[in-house]
């Protein structure tokens, strides 16, 4: 009896290390000195991550993954030169915070993000 309680209190000691993302988040970009923000929802099974980012380029669906506190997705947003390409890769600072960078495929170019989560 023992034995199963210990194992049971490990696998949930385990899960609350993990990150949990599901929900709305705010996210704030800096990209060589390009300030935007956008409201992301995140979708997560298991380690896998999808649902849509919202900007002033419209909505687009997103992929990602989870992998313990690093988190990375991408997703494709109309921009007045035609698609971009956002990679983003990041930390879960805390329950609600995270932070990283962002990765404009298209230009090479490379910023910093945070985001909050808002539910």
């Amino acid at each position: 009896m023992k034995t199963i309680l210990i194992s049971l209190l490990l696998v949930v000691a385990g899960a609350a290390d993990k990150a949990a993302l599901a929900g709305k988040w705010q996210i704030h970009i800096n990209i060589a000195d390009h300030e935007s923000d956008q409201s992301c929802t995140f979708v997560q099974n298991g380690n896998d991550l999808s649902g849509t980012c919202a900007s002033t380029g419209g909505t687009s669906a997103l992929t990602g993954k989870v992998d313990d506190k690093k988190i990375t997705w991408t997703y494709k947003v109309n921009g007045s030169s035609g698609p971009v390409t956002l990679n983003y890769r990041g930390a879960l600072n805390s329950a609600t915070n995270m932070t990283g960078s962002v990765n404009v495929e298209e230009y090479g170019v490379e910023g910093e993000f945070t985001a909050t989560q808002s539910n």
